[in-house]
């Protein structure tokens, strides 16, 4: 028997004690994907959420078919986009914030490019790219930890943590298969594999806007930093 096609494309969201923010986030989304996308998957991987993240993604499930809810452990962003796409069965598998820093529009760009590349990145420093609202305490401090992630790693790309990526299904099976960090410089370990690999990555401009009610705080920073040292050292082995 011949199985059926999966998906065309499935759109991972990470979301922890999201509650406030996910509502108009499926809305959204949900709108986009039938408009553009029809047999789109939506995955929600919740990273251990305490507060209404699952229900609401439960009730709004049982509205629209292509939503399903990964509930986790809390283990971090980083764990919870691994789940999320190593779950997925889109040809494309994109990653996108609960915030939708990056506009919904930006996704069918995204998957097109990925014709041309294994992996297609949001970038918020290229040419054509634009941000708002974002204050200078933490641009200054995302300045530092992307100088840092470069020299640490060897990366040539301008942005490695702008939650919004696009893969081809089997380099995403390859490359969160064999993901290590569960926190916020999981982006940096995919790439920096990515590089060591030899896959093509597209860093593509992105209108970003900033959230006021962003989770990321400085300690986050601080983490990270230690992370990207210990990926360097593991891939020193």
């Amino acid at each position: 028997m011949i199985e059926p096609a999966g998906p065309s494309l499935s759109v991972v969201i990470p979301a922890y004690n999201e509650e406030a923010r996910l509502p108009d986030a499926l809305d959204e989304v949900t709108a986009y994907l039938d408009a553009h996308f029809p047999d789109a998957e939506l995955i929600i991987a919740s990273d251990g959420s305490t507060d209404d993240t699952e229900p609401i993604t439960q009730e709004f499930a049982e509205k629209s078919p292509r939503l399903r809810l990964l509930s986790l452990p809390h283990h971090g962003k980083g764990h919870a986009v691994k789940r999320g796409m190593l779950e997925a069965k889109g040809a494309v598998r994109l990653f996108m914030d609960v915030d939708l820093a990056v506009p919904v529009e930006a996704i069918a760009p995204f998957v097109e490019a990925t014709q041309n590349a294994d992996i297609v990145i949001g970038s918020r420093s290229v040419a054509g790219a634009e941000r708002s609202g974002e204050p200078l305490s933490r641009r200054i401090g995302g300045r530092v930890v992307g100088r840092a992630t470069r020299l640490i790693l060897g990366l040539s790309v301008s942005d490695t943590q702008c939650g919004f990526k696009a893969f081809r299904a089997e380099v995403a099976e390859l490359l969160f298969g064999v993901q290590q960090v569960n926190g916020f410089a999981f982006d940096a370990e995919i790439l920096y594999l990515a590089r060591r690999w030899g896959m093509q990555v597209v860093e593509m401009p992105v209108t970003w806007s900033y959230g006021e009610m962003s989770t990321v705080r400085l300690h986050h920073g601080v983490q990270t930093l230690g992370e990207l040292v210990r990926i360097r050292l593991r891939g020193m082995r």
